[in-house]
Protein backbone atom coordinates (compact mmCIF):
# COMPACT_ATOMS: atom_id res chain seq x y z
CA UNK A 1 0.00 0.00 0.00
CA UNK A 2 1.34 3.41 -0.77
CA UNK A 3 2.76 5.44 2.69
CA UNK A 4 3.67 8.84 0.71
CA UNK A 5 3.07 10.89 -1.78
CA UNK A 6 5.96 9.88 -4.48
CA UNK A 7 6.69 11.18 -7.47
CA UNK A 8 5.93 8.32 -9.44
CA UNK A 9 1.69 9.12 -8.29
CA UNK A 10 2.16 12.77 -9.07
CA UNK A 11 3.17 11.35 -12.84
CA UNK A 12 -0.15 9.19 -12.82
CA UNK A 13 -2.04 12.31 -11.89
CA UNK A 14 -0.30 14.53 -14.29
CA UNK A 15 -0.73 12.08 -17.02
CA UNK A 16 -4.51 12.06 -16.11
CA UNK A 17 -4.97 15.73 -15.94
CA UNK A 18 -2.79 16.54 -19.23
CA UNK A 19 -5.37 13.98 -21.10
CA UNK A 20 -8.44 15.74 -20.18
CA UNK A 21 -6.57 19.15 -21.73
CA UNK A 22 -5.75 20.82 -18.62
CA UNK A 23 -3.04 23.31 -18.95
CA UNK A 24 -1.40 26.14 -17.11
CA UNK A 25 -0.52 23.04 -14.44
CA UNK A 26 1.06 24.01 -10.99
CA UNK A 27 2.31 21.42 -8.72
CA UNK A 28 4.30 20.37 -5.69
CA UNK A 29 6.99 18.47 -7.82
CA UNK A 30 9.63 19.94 -9.56
CA UNK A 31 9.46 21.33 -12.63
CA UNK A 32 6.23 22.59 -12.49
CA UNK A 33 5.77 25.80 -9.83
CA UNK A 34 4.25 25.21 -6.63
CA UNK A 35 0.31 26.56 -6.24
CA UNK A 36 -0.57 29.20 -4.21
CA UNK A 37 -0.82 28.39 -0.24
CA UNK A 38 -3.74 29.26 2.10
CA UNK A 39 -2.86 30.22 5.93
CA UNK A 40 -5.62 29.06 7.89
CA UNK A 41 -5.71 31.58 11.23
CA UNK A 42 -6.61 29.02 13.92
CA UNK A 43 -3.60 27.28 13.85
CA UNK A 44 -0.89 29.14 11.87
CA UNK A 45 -1.05 26.03 9.60
CA UNK A 46 -0.56 26.19 5.69
CA UNK A 47 -3.05 24.70 3.19
CA UNK A 48 -1.55 23.68 -0.16
CA UNK A 49 -3.32 22.05 -3.45
CA UNK A 50 -0.92 19.25 -4.56
CA UNK A 51 -1.79 20.09 -8.03
CA UNK A 52 -3.82 23.56 -10.46
CA UNK A 53 -4.84 23.76 -13.57
CA UNK A 54 -7.17 25.22 -15.90
CA UNK A 55 -9.74 24.19 -18.11
CA UNK A 56 -11.45 26.95 -20.55
CA UNK A 57 -10.10 29.59 -17.71
CA UNK A 58 -11.80 27.37 -14.84
CA UNK A 59 -9.43 26.95 -12.15
CA UNK A 60 -9.65 23.13 -10.50
CA UNK A 61 -8.28 22.35 -7.53
CA UNK A 62 -6.69 18.45 -7.27
CA UNK A 63 -5.44 16.35 -4.63
CA UNK A 64 -3.72 12.92 -3.78
CA UNK A 65 -5.51 11.00 -1.07
CA UNK A 66 -3.64 8.83 1.27
CA UNK A 67 -5.20 7.52 4.49
CA UNK A 68 -2.79 8.29 6.91
CA UNK A 69 -4.22 11.93 6.76
CA UNK A 70 -6.61 13.47 9.68
CA UNK A 71 -9.77 13.13 8.30
CA UNK A 72 -10.97 15.92 9.95
CA UNK A 73 -8.21 18.41 8.73
CA UNK A 74 -8.63 16.90 5.15
CA UNK A 75 -12.03 17.90 5.36
CA UNK A 76 -11.23 21.32 5.94
CA UNK A 77 -8.71 20.79 3.56
CA UNK A 78 -10.99 20.16 0.41
CA UNK A 79 -13.78 22.22 1.98
CA UNK A 80 -11.65 25.24 0.81
CA UNK A 81 -10.24 23.63 -2.47
CA UNK A 82 -13.80 22.98 -3.14
CA UNK A 83 -14.85 26.30 -2.55
CA UNK A 84 -12.02 28.13 -4.45
CA UNK A 85 -13.09 25.98 -6.99
CA UNK A 86 -16.78 26.98 -7.14
CA UNK A 87 -15.95 30.48 -7.12
CA UNK A 88 -13.92 30.14 -10.67
CA UNK A 89 -16.20 27.66 -12.21
CA UNK A 90 -13.75 24.53 -11.31
CA UNK A 91 -13.93 21.53 -9.48
CA UNK A 92 -12.21 19.41 -6.91
CA UNK A 93 -10.52 16.41 -7.98
CA UNK A 94 -8.70 13.80 -5.79
CA UNK A 95 -7.07 11.34 -6.79
CA UNK A 96 -7.00 7.79 -4.86
CA UNK A 97 -4.33 5.19 -5.32
CA UNK A 98 -5.00 1.58 -4.27
CA UNK A 99 -6.65 1.00 -1.15
CA UNK A 100 -7.26 4.53 -0.53
CA UNK A 101 -10.58 5.01 -2.52
CA UNK A 102 -13.23 3.69 0.32
CA UNK A 103 -11.71 5.89 3.00
CA UNK A 104 -11.70 9.11 0.23
CA UNK A 105 -15.49 8.12 -0.41
CA UNK A 106 -16.08 7.86 2.98
CA UNK A 107 -14.44 11.67 4.11
CA UNK A 108 -16.59 12.97 1.08
CA UNK A 109 -19.41 11.96 2.19
CA UNK A 110 -19.54 11.82 5.83
CA UNK A 111 -18.65 15.89 5.47
CA UNK A 112 -21.20 16.38 2.41
CA UNK A 113 -18.00 17.89 -0.16
CA UNK A 114 -18.57 18.08 -4.15
CA UNK A 115 -15.69 16.16 -5.50
CA UNK A 116 -15.02 14.27 -8.25
CA UNK A 117 -12.83 10.99 -7.08
CA UNK A 118 -10.34 9.64 -9.47
CA UNK A 119 -8.76 6.12 -9.32
CA UNK A 120 -4.93 6.32 -9.87
CA UNK A 121 -3.52 2.51 -10.71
Amino acid sequence: MVKEKTKELYDKALKWIYRKKFYGVKAKIEPFEAPKTFQRKQDDSTIAPDITALRNERKSFFDIVLKKEARRRLAGKWRLMQELASRSGGKLYLFTPKGHHAFAERVVEKYGLEANIIRLF
